[in-house]
């Protein structure tokens, strides 16, 4: 209010309300530039060789800020080997019945580098990773020297192992960190979640596209209508989210989550007789 005063000396009030949307658009696109990085170091031949074999590493500074699919791994290799990409989730801090700095495996990919150089792998959609934020990028190595690392700059890891490989849902102890920096990054596209209780837990879909009717969907891995049983939703920062309660058409709207300002990820109540989303950068 400070600054519309002193803009009133100067400019009348259509051109400071163009001034504003003016502002929020260069907002929303710098949020919208920032979701679309990937998260990462650099992808350049570090300092040093990486000679561990078998063991599982997490980087801490590598954390997801909002829900998405992994569509792509980035990586610059040192020598061929293969290479298995992780995403793991930190388990509760305040579940004492847990060891200090365990991470859930939420899924992997296992890729052959055949020689030294950088590589931008694609993944097919069907195995793509869904992560949330708070989620943590890392990687096992099968085979020494794959990897460099600078032992300095902004990374910081936890390591596990040696160890067999670990599989989706496998639940490992990092206890050991140390201030490495490796070259790789996750190309992650943003989405919206629904979820079957409030405060975004229980069973999730995820809005993938645009426009999305509930009708005839399911809640992933248990099952079940989506369609009247939703109760929440996990917007991405950056996004307008709308609920409407017709399929196949806008209908009436139910719900409006507007974050195109804000660049954290959110979760808001919705009325469970939602049956469409749309969704707009």
């Amino acid at each position: 209010e400070e600054e519309k005063q002193v803009l009133r000396s100067v400019l009348d009030e259509d051109e400071i309300k163009r001034l504003e949307e003016m502002l929020k658009r260069r907002a929303n696109q710098e949020i919208l530039a920032n979701l679309k990085k990937p998260l990462g170091h650099a992808l350049k031949k570090r300092t040093l060789l990486e000679t561990a074999v078998g063991v599982n590493v997490v980087d801490e500074n590598l954390m997801v800020a909002f829900p998405g699919f992994v569509e792509e791994w980035r990586f610059t290799t040192a020598g061929s080997g293969f290479i298995t990409f992780h995403v793991a989730r930190p388990h509760d801090p305040n579940d004492i019945s847990m060891p200090t700095f365990t991470f859930d495996l939420v899924g992997q990919t296992k890729l052959m580098a055949e020689s030294a150089g950088t590589f931008h792998h694609a993944i097919e959609p069907k195995q793509q990773i869904l992560v949330m934020p708070g989620d943590i990028l890392g990687f096992r190595l099968e085979a020494a020297n794959v990897m460099s690392y600078d032992p300095d700059g902004p990374g910081y890891v936890r390591v596990s192992g040696p160890s067999p490989e670990l599989l989706p849902n496998d639940r490992a102890e990092y206890p050991l960190a140390q201030n490495r920096t490796y070259p790789f990054q996750a190309k992650i596209q943003a989405v919206a979640v629904l979820w079957s209780e409030l405060e975004c837990r229980g069973l999730m879909f995820v809005a993938s596209e645009d426009n999305v009717d509930l009708c005839n969907v399911q809640w992933l891995k248990a099952g079940g209508p989506v369609n009247d049983n939703s109760k929440s939703v996990l917007v991405p920062g950056g996004y307008l989210v709308r609920g409407y309660n017709h399929c196949g058409q806008t209908g009436e709207l139910l719900v409006e989550v507007d974050l195109r300002q804000v660049p954290e990820s959110q979760c808001h109540s919705v009325p469970p007789s939602v049956s469409h989303l749309t969704m707009v950068r």
